[in-house]
């Protein structure tokens, strides 16, 4: 027999968790119906209640938790998803002068001190925090994706040094939220590890190489899945640490 949700569930997290995909009939990004909370919610049912905004930071998505904690949440548990637009880069400063530094969204020591930030002030609350892994990415076709508009490649390339720096970058970031979840002893959902097994690597992606295709989010509710079905409330602690 299937196990059903019997926890009330808050999603805050970016346009990953939202279901935004490249649409390419459209020409333009739309919400893709079969998208991984969709379809965990039809699988598991329960209460989930989905905060992700497209374009959202830790910096904004921090915000957004504590006036809702203000406001009092009725929840169990809050899934949090945030890192991808954090070590972006604002891609046509580097276009234009590549020879300078530039800096990310959200440095390393932000990003980390605003996801502890947000884990302490969930269990103050009695509320369970669950960490969801950053989903990988496809650094060509993201690096192609920039540039379609005429930011020149040769220049953001010179600022890179190689094409793959994009991914390593963003393996900090994933690299300093596993660390988090281990140090504050918090859930931790490792959808990065179940993408980076897939054969197929980069099926899982749309146009852009960082939003997820049908068949990335529908290997996001699997994990998603295998989560839940395995929760155990007692194992996750509480105390902030």
């Amino acid at each position: 027999m299937e196990k059903r949700l019997d926890k009330k569930i808050q999603i805050y997290g970016d346009s990953i968790l939202r279901g935004v995909t490249w649409d390419q009939d459209a020409g333009r990004y739309m919400t893709l119906p079969e998208n991984s909370v969709a379809l965990f919610r039809k699988e598991f049912g329960g209460e989930i209640e989905n905060q992700s905004r497209f374009g959202c930071t830790v910096q904004r998505g921090s915000l957004l938790l504590e006036r809702a904690l203000e406001q009092g949440m009725d929840c169990d548990v809050v899934v949090l998803e945030y890192g991808g637009n954090d070590c972006n880069f604002n891609w046509k400063e580097i276009s234009e002068a590549p020879a300078v530094s530039h800096d990310p969204v959200t440095s390393p020591s932000l990003f980390e001190q605003l996801w502890r930030k947000m884990i302490r002030a969930l269990k103050s609350q009695g509320i369970v925090p669950v960490i969801m892994s950053m989903t990988p990415l496809d650094s060509d076709r993201y690096l192609s994706w920039i540039t379609r508009t005429g930011l020149s490649r040769a220049a953001i390339l010179e600022w890179l040094g190689d094409t793959n720096r994009i991914y390593r970058f963003q393996e900090m970031y994933a690299g300093i939220l596993e660390r988090i979840a281990w140090e504050t002893a918090t859930a931790y959902i490792n959808v990065r590890h179940a993408f980076l097994e897939e054969r197929k690597f980069s099926e899982l992606f749309c146009i852009d190489g960082i939003h997820p295709a049908k068949a990335g989010h529908a290997l996001i509710k699997r994990c998603f899945g295998e989560f839940f079905r395995n929760y155990v409330p007692p194992v996750v602690r509480l105390k902030a640490i």
